[in-house]
């Protein structure tokens, strides 16, 4: 997840999300797949649930038939929800930690 932003800011949202998707398999074995398929589940339910994406539940399919206002808003969206989730994150490891 450190370095999704980037990938966004760096590939588009469309690519960053496939880049996870293919980093997942449909049976995940271990953690690290696990992973990139729930962050994208996260992505998909958070853009659902600001009234971004609301066609399909299909993360992918919403992408690439959105218009170029609704892509630039889900990629700036999904970059803020980001920053969040990890400050989040690194809250919950500190306080695990104490």
């Amino acid at each position: 997840m450190k370095s999704l932003p980037a990938t966004i800011v760096m590939n588009g949202l469309g690519q960053a999300i496939a880049m996870e998707l293919a980093s997942a398999t449909p049976k995940p074995d271990n953690g690290d797949k696990k992973a990139h398929k729930k962050i994208v589940d996260i992505i998909e339910t958070w853009l659902k649930k600001v009234n971004i994406f609301t066609d399909s539940n299909d993360l992918i399919y919403n992408i690439t038939n959105a218009t170029q206002d609704e892509y630039i808003l889900a990629q700036i969206e999904t970059l803020e929800f980001l920053g969040w989730l990890k400050k989040l994150a690194q809250a919950k490891v500190e306080v695990n930690e104490n």
